[in-house]
């Protein structure tokens, strides 16, 4: 698990394993949502009108079940979140420190726009193919 070591804590975890375990119908839909995407792609072999929707979607669902897993916030451990604040707070970097206390929203973004960007480039291909 992504995390990293710190002397006196220890391996702190960036993930809260608890939260991520606790929303596991989530994430078992978001990666069957990806799955399916995928076999539509290999069955069709092509970019056809039904992968277009199909991956609509499956991006649509998989975006939801993101809110689902990253907005609440839980999913960043705490103690990750309060060890780097003391950390940057002893090397006069608590002005950023804030960054940590919304990591989960960065990763929310970051998810939300690789699923923009997969739609994107699956519907202009759909669109080219068509011609």
């Amino acid at each position: 698990m992504a995390g990293f070591y710190w002397e006196g804590a220890g391996w702190v975890r960036l993930f809260d394993t608890q939260v991520i375990r606790a929303a596991w119908a989530s994430v078992l839909l978001w990666a069957v949502m990806g799955v399916t995407k995928e076999i539509v792609k290999l069955i069709d072999a092509a970019y056809t009108r039904r992968v277009g929707l199909v991956t609509v979607i499956a991006d649509l669902v998989a975006a939801a079940t993101a809110f689902v897993v990253f907005l609440p916030g839980k999913v960043i451990n705490p103690v990750f979140v309060s060890t780097v604040e003391r950390l940057l707070a002893d090397n006069s970097g608590g002005d950023i420190a804030w960054i940590f206390r919304y990591f989960h929203l960065f990763f929310l973004g970051v998810v939300l726009f690789a699923l923009a960007l997969d739609t994107g480039t699956t519907l202009v291909k759909v669109y080219r193919g068509e011609k």
